[in-house]
């Protein structure tokens, strides 16, 4: 039988090489043999588009999210749309790549959501819709033990803190980040990123010509108080640390706060509402007594300078009232004067959201002189003249 006898009666396949596909041809009625057949499309391939969720790891509230659910069945050249129903609040899906992503803006809990994927130019034809559950675990938390003084000291880890079962699991990185309520860390104490532990010392310098600014020494006697920021998926947690620096002084110093007689180098700690308005001191406490018998005949003259670091909220909204008064002269037994006391007064509103759930120290550097020469007290940061570190500590009640 000849080829075109055999085209025009049955249809065939014709094995092409193997670099071009195979085309199925049929007859025509318009056209003689060998001229009369036409080339049909292929059959449409099986719809194996599936979603597979589950490679979605767990979150937690407040986290940042950003996870892409597992696609299998996509041809090259094609392209797809994405698309979900009832994500939890915070989060959307990109049409174009499918990832998940956003602020987890939902409680606890297990949420349910369909994806979908489908061809743009054939969305009827080719498509597929999976069901996803996403855990959400409780926010990061990392709440202190509440008795004083509500700060940690070198060997102990922010990490130790954390509740189990809160954050999404991931590594929580840590710094100190200066700015308002995070106090100020005193030189050569640095931050273990991975441990969130404090390591090195504090160096010790004295005020130069160069270099006169007392605030940047740390040769002074006293705490100082600063916060550890633990971070993890973009939610932070700060935790107050605590570093003493027992250094010897031309006076003796004395502080006497929250019932204790000799509180020099515990920092003031407070419990307090964040929703409220609150204060801190009262008559005699805290109060700060420097002295050195001797010094003074029947006249002494007394002069101090701080500086102190920004409070929560601060400059925008913080403190309305922070004063080292009253203060007066310290006489002894026979009424000489033999130094003078001052104490502590702040006095602030209602939170703002930022800090009603976490701490916020206050750090401050008092420079004292006292002599029977008035002239000598002119300049407190003058070679010879003490310097004080004092902190505050404020707790947020969560009842």
């Amino acid at each position: 039988m000849r080829l075109p006898d055999l085209l025009a009666s049955t249809p065939v396949l014709l094995v092409l090489p193997s670099a071009m596909m195979a085309l199925t041809v049929g007859c025509t009625s318009d056209l003689p043999a060998p001229y009369n057949y036409e080339v049909l499309e292929p059959p449409p391939p099986d719809n194996e588009l599936a979603v597979d969720c589950a490679n979605l790891p767990i979150t937690a509230e407040g986290a940042q999210y950003a996870q892409t659910p597992t696609i299998t069945g996509q041809l090259e050249d094609v392209t797809y749309r994405y698309g979900s129903t009832e994500l939890p609040a915070g989060l959307a899906i990109d049409e174009s790549t499918g990832e998940i992503s956003g602020v987890v803006g939902v409680e606890p809990g297990a949420y349910t959501f369909d994806v979908t994927i489908e061809d743009v130019d054939d969305p009827a034809g080719y498509n597929a819709t999976g069901t996803c559950t996403l855990q959400v675990r409780p926010r990061l938390t990392a709440p202190l033990e509440l008795s004083p003084p509500f700060c940690l000291r070198t060997g102990e880890s922010l990490l130790d803190l954390v509740v189990d079962g809160t954050g999404d699991g991931t590594p929580i990185t840590c710094d100190h980040r200066g700015g308002s309520g995070n106090g100020r860390k005193p030189d050569g104490i640095e931050v273990d990123p991975e441990a969130c532990t404090l390591t090195g010392s504090i160096t010790n310098r004295t005020p130069t010509a160069d270099d006169p600014n007392p605030a940047t020494h740390e040769d002074r006697h006293g705490t100082f108080v600063f916060t550890m920021r633990g971070m993890q998926s973009g939610v932070e947690v700060f935790v107050p640390y605590c570093v003493t620096n027992e250094v010897s002084q031309d006076y003796d110093i004395l502080g006497t706060h929250s019932g204790i007689a000799d509180a020099t180098l515990d920092p003031i700690s407070v419990l307090y509402d964040p929703a409220a308005d609150y204060s801190v001191g009262v008559d005699g406490d805290p109060r700060y007594e420097i002295t050195s018998p001797g010094v003074c005949g029947a006249v002494c003259n007394f002069n101090y300078k701080f500086s102190r670091t920004y409070a929560a909220g601060e400059p925008d909204v913080g403190l309305d009232t922070f004063s080292l008064s009253p203060d007066g002269l310290v006489r002894d037994a026979m009424m000489q004067p033999i130094g003078f006391f001052h104490e502590l007064r702040l006095a602030g509103g209602p939170q703002t959201e930022q800090f009603r759930d976490r701490p916020w120290v206050l750090s401050v550097n008092v420079g004292y002189c006292f002599s029977d020469d008035e002239a000598d007290c002119t300049d407190v940061t003058a070679d010879g003249n003490v310097e004080f570190e004092l902190g505050v500590i404020m707790v947020p009640d969560r009842g």
